[in-house]
């Protein structure tokens, strides 16, 4: 494990080391369908990502060394503390503050420039560092089935079960959704690996909740935090205020992607202050295989595409000569079984075509 201008470089760490509980069950229920992962990843490559790219392309800022340099700088620094190929970055006009990541073999982030007229340096960091965490868990699948089950998943079923499907299509919406909250817990875990304080954390989601471009309005975050017990105090009261006013927080709960951002900066620096926590940041945690880059000397997990340290490009034969099972992270070497036919894992037995393995086809993280 390395420092980074003061801050840890987690060298190897999994996906597995950091995920919310929530959404790791999600994920795992998800991947238990038949196909599911296949059909979703060629789905996303063909409605969202091609298109989605060109758009980022066509009306948006790349950002380069030259191009918004500071950002780019913050980009590779954020890469180099989870050790995972930085996406393009882009900056498109909008008054909304907002990001996104989107792609699965060609990931990207675009980052609204609204938000960036409200967040300090520190704060972008962290919003940067949520949309690579989305990346680097593989949550654009989750996003992928919420979009076609929206918008084509419902026509058809409505078509084939009319009357009765409306009521069941609205259930699968609404756990879907929910699944997508879950995400959003783990990309604020990634968040706080990189930006290495839950303070800018707590700062960020206060002003994504109401912040101002006015440096003589001052904001503080232990009021924030505050604030939230406050709010945990009347949700969960043994009154009939209380509990109309529960009822009223799962209502207005059902229908968004994203944690309210009270209860969610309440729970990101909960976990910032934890023990698990700072285990992760002392080096205590689950590494994937690491490799060695030619031009820099760095370690890097092994199935990088490219060195988050020196953005070293690895040529597609040293990538093809190994398969890396994503369920338990054993490295296979593909010349030591050249006259065997590698379906499964010789360490754990998986599916490599199948399951999180899928994105040995389409993705390096």
């Amino acid at each position: 494990m390395d420092i980074i201008k003061g801050k840890r470089h987690l060298t190897g760490i999994t996906v597995d080391s950091f995920t919310h509980p929530l959404d790791l069950a999600a994920y795992e229920q998800m991947m238990r369908i038949p196909m599911m992962p296949q059909f979703l990843a060629a789905l996303h490559k063909y409605t969202a990502e091609i298109p989605i790219l060109v758009d980022h392309y066509s009306n948006s800022v790349r950002v380069t060394s030259k191009n918004y340099g500071k950002l780019h700088d913050i980009l590779l620094e954020s890469c180099q503390v989870l050790d995972m190929s930085p996406p393009e970055l882009f900056v498109q006009h909008s008054f909304h503050t907002n990001a996104y990541a989107v792609g699965v073999k060609n990931p990207t982030i675009c980052l609204f420039s609204g938000l960036l007229e409200i967040l300090d340096d520190d704060e972008v960091q962290c919003v940067i560092a949520h949309e690579l965490g989305h990346l680097k868990a593989r949550h654009i699948i989750y996003q992928m089935m919420i979009v076609f089950s929206m918008e084509q998943g419902g026509k058809m079923l409505t078509s084939l079960f009319p009357g009765i499907t409306k009521a069941v299509f609205k259930m699968l919406i609404m756990a879907l959704i929910s699944w997508i909250r879950k995400c959003e817990l783990t990309a604020d875990r990634a968040a706080l690996l990189v930006v290495q304080d839950p303070k800018i954390v707590v700062q960020t989601c206060m002003k994504l909740a109401g912040g101002v471009n006015r440096p003589d309005y001052k904001m503080d975050f232990e009021e924030f935090l505050t604030q939230g017990k406050l709010l945990e105090g009347i949700l969960k009261g043994n009154d009939i205020t209380s509990t109309v006013a529960s009822l009223r927080y799962w209502l207005s709960n059902i229908g968004v992607t994203h944690p309210f951002p009270v209860p969610r900066a309440s729970i990101a620096y909960e976990w910032g202050t934890s023990d698990e926590y700072k285990d992760i940041i002392a080096g205590h945690y689950k590494r994937y295989p690491t490799k060695t880059c030619p031009k820099c000397n760095c370690e890097t997990t092994e199935h990088n595409q490219a060195c988050p340290s020196c953005l070293h490009k690895f040529s597609l034969k040293d990538m093809e000569n190994t398969i890396f099972c994503y369920d338990c992270g054993h490295s296979i070497i593909v010349e030591t079984y050249k006259n065997k036919d590698l379906k499964f894992c010789p360490e754990c037995g998986s599916d490599l075509n199948s399951g999180k393995n899928i994105f040995n086809k389409y993705q390096w993280v």
